[in-house]
């Protein structure tokens, strides 16, 4: 069965996501700015907590067929978000039918919640983990993606430090030998940047790269992505 968000089938070419996180680029947006990129990703828990001027910008980019992916982060997992599960979800279930796609977290407590509410919408959820600390052993990174995959969630994003050859090594393992669901792999730190261009071009149905500043160490602009990826 194919993913897709928005107009774009996910798999194979690999999409590139623009990270949308300073306030400041809301006002660029509304001025007619649009990055160089296939998605947006709107982080609302870097935009502001309730529905402010992102929501607005989201309607205006998907009217253009420009497709949104909305993430509020969990700060367990790097985000800002500082409210009750129960509230981000309920700010989730009013922003699904405006946006493209929703991203949660594999670990949070109401995945099954927001994959049954998406479900309903429509919309894909981009179940995702993330290690800050270092590249988590393969057993572990399977069974991650075989409980996001056990939970329904249509594409599986895992992002972790990469310091070594090996580390990208493993992660390029677990793309060619991944079955089911669109699998996205990322790396942050020291092999952060090439990780996001080589992983691509191995099988990660996305690769992240950030509009107006980085959100995590090792992250390549997504005009850079595109021009590596596209010769553009």
């Amino acid at each position: 069965m194919s993913v897709r968000i928005g107009p774009f089938e996910i798999g194979s070419p690999p999409r590139v996501v623009g990270v949308v996180s300073a306030a400041l680029t809301l006002d660029r947006l509304a001025s007619g700015y649009r990055p160089v990129c296939d998605l947006i990703e709107l982080r609302a828990d870097l935009l502001g907590a309730g529905l402010p001027d992102w929501l607005e910008r989201a309607v205006e980019l998907e009217s253009e067929g420009r497709p949104v992916l909305v993430t509020i982060r969990h700060p367990r997992e790097g985000g800002h978000w500082y409210g009750t599960e129960a509230e981000r979800l309920r700010l989730l279930e009013r922003v699904l039918p405006h946006v493209s796609a929703v991203d949660y977290e594999i670990r949070s407590e109401g995945l099954a919640e927001l994959l049954t509410m998406a479900r309903a919408a429509g919309k894909p959820v981009v179940a995702s983990f993330h290690d800050f600390n270092g590249l988590p052993p393969e057993s572990d990174l399977r069974a991650i993606i075989a409980q996001a995959v056990g939970a329904g969630a249509e594409i599986v994003k895992i992002a972790a430090v990469t310091q070594t050859e090996a580390d990208l090594v493993r992660m390029e393992s677990l793309l060619a030998t991944h079955r089911g669901p669109p699998l996205c792999l990322l790396g942050m730190g020291p092999c952060g940047p090439e990780s996001r261009v080589r992983l691509a071009r191995r099988g990660s149905c996305l690769t992240y790269g950030y509009v107006d500043e980085a959100n995590v160490p090792g992250q390549l602009s997504s005009a850079e992505l595109v021009e590596q990826l596209r010769g553009k």
